[in-house]
């Protein structure tokens, strides 16, 4: 692999500074190393990661060049409520109660007054966090 003077450039600039994601500082270093000619196996080894992950990114650098050092988008279904929405869900259950007299609030208690289904894009886990943590 080669790299133009700009890729090399912008390679260095993900070595560590301050404290760039190790991810990206990895993903530079093997592709910097693959610039000077080190083979594979010896990236491999010197960064203590495996040949198949040398070999991906040295493919997806040579495709995309410097902009694939960051993660890929992950799949799964987008969030269908906004950020606005859950807060409100989150100050509605730490800040009320239950209209039904319960002690805790309940997905179906919460998805009947909002609207919002909570097993529809909302982390319950977050909104569970958030009410028992004040």
């Amino acid at each position: 692999m080669t790299l133009d003077d700009e890729d090399k450039e912008f390679l260095d600039s993900r070595l560590p500074k301050r404290t760039p994601p190790a991810a990206q500082v990895m993903r530079a270093k093997i592709a910097l190393l693959a610039n000077e000619g080190v083979k594979l196996q010896d990236i491999a080894e010197e960064l203590d990661i495996s040949t198949f992950t040398v070999h991906k990114w040295i493919k997806r650098f040579a495709l995309h060049r410097a902009g694939t050092l960051a993660d890929a988008p992950r799949s799964g279904t987008p969030r269908i409520h906004g950020d606005d929405k859950i807060a409100e869900i989150i100050k509605l259950t730490t800040t009320t109660y239950p209209p039904d007299a319960s002690t805790h609030w309940s997905t179906n208690t919460i998805t009947a007054l909002t609207g919002v289904s909570l097993d529809g894009g909302v982390n319950m886990a977050s909104v569970r966090f958030a009410t028992s943590h004040g």
